[in-house]
This record gives C-alpha cells, sequence and structure tokens, in this order.
C-alpha cells in the first residue's frame, strides 16, 4: 500500500473550493460510520483548503488548468472499469486535488488514511459536478457513478478495495 493518497477529480470548468461545502457532503456521506470531519482552513488565494476528518489532515487544492499532459493517458487508455475515461480526459479543463497531508504509521492506519482521502474525493466529486476520478496512488480512472458506489461500500463498512488496487499484467520471458 502507498504511503500517500491523493486523487485527481477532473472539472469541466475552473470553480473555487468551498471547503465548508464539502464538509458538509462529507458528514453527509460519513453519516452511517459517524467520523468527524470540519474546516481547518478554507481556500486563500494559492493556499489549498484543509479539512479534518476522522482525525486525518487533507489537502483540496483548485487548479485552472487540466491535468498535466500524459498523466492519465495511460490510466485512461487501459480503464477496464470506464470505458469513457479517455472522454472524460479530453473533456476536463480544470481539476482538483485531494491529499493526504499524514503518513501512516502501520497498514491498519493506512487503510484509515484510504477510506478518509476516498470519501472527500468523493464530496469533492459530488459538490464541484466532477467527470471523474483519477486515483493516483493506484492509478485508476474510475467515473462518478463508480466513485460514489465506493463511497456507498464504505459507508457500509466494507473496502472498495477494486477501486484502490490497478492489477498490472505482465508477460514475463519464457513459458506462461
Amino acid at each position: 500500500m502507498s504511503d500517500r493518497f491523493f486523487s485527481f477529480v477532473l472539472l469541466p470548468q475552473h470553480q473555487r473550493i468551498d471547503a465548508e461545502a464539502i464538509v458538509a457532503r462529507v458528514k453527509e456521506l460519513a453519516g452511517p460510520i459517524g467520523m468527524s470531519a470540519s474546516v481547518l482552513r478554507g481556500e486563500v488565494g494559492d493556499q489549498p483548503a484543509i479539512v479534518e476528518f476522522g482525525g486525518v489532515k487533507i489537502s483540496i487544492i483548485a487548479k485552472a488548468e487540466p491535468v498535466p499532459g500524459g498523466t492519465l493517458d495511460r490510466p485512461a487508455t487501459t480503464s477496464i472499469g470506464w470505458p469513457g475515461a479517455p472522454e472524460a480526459v479530453a473533456g476536463h479543463s480544470a481539476h482538483v486535488i485531494v491529499g493526504c497531508l499524514d503518513l501512516p504509521r502501520d497498514h491498519e492506519q493506512a487503510l484509515h488514511f484510504a477510506v478518509a482521502t476516498t470519501l472527500v474525493t468523493a464530496a469533492c466529486l459530488q459538490t464541484a459536478g466532477g467527470l471523474g476520478v483519477y486515483w493516483a496512488t493506484g492509478q485508476l480512472m474510475i467515473s462518478p457513478e463508480s466513485y460514489r458506489n465506493a463511497a456507498e461500500t464504505i459507508t457500509n463498512k466494507n473496502l472498495p478495495v477494486e477501486d484502490w488496487v490497478n492489477l498490472f499484467w505482465i508477460k514475463g520471458k519464457g513459458k506462461v
């Protein structure tokens, strides 16, 4: 599992981050699991918004440009779960970076951080009307509907492993 968890929410156009609205949405999403959420700092100039969810600090940065060229090419074209990923990538002109600021000490804490980052990303996606999500930690493109399902999976006290982990099939030398 990665030391860091972050994602990009693809947007049709740039918009400012409303940290209060995101926290309100996170609280709605997380109701069944009862994790607390609060705004530590709203977006100010070029400074990111920082929210705390379940004791985890997460930054939210709005970028007025597309994700840098080439970053999403492979994940979009190889997305098995979202055939429309290349069109979403082509149609986005801005994005939001959602990133966990804390480093996990162990596997259990890493799962907690992944859950928190996933739910804050889902809140950003829904609040901003995002086109989709690039879960950078697993190098996966995920449709808005699938990401909503991942958040729901968490609130049902399960883990959306298929939305966190990408399996790369590589043909080795010799016999298969």
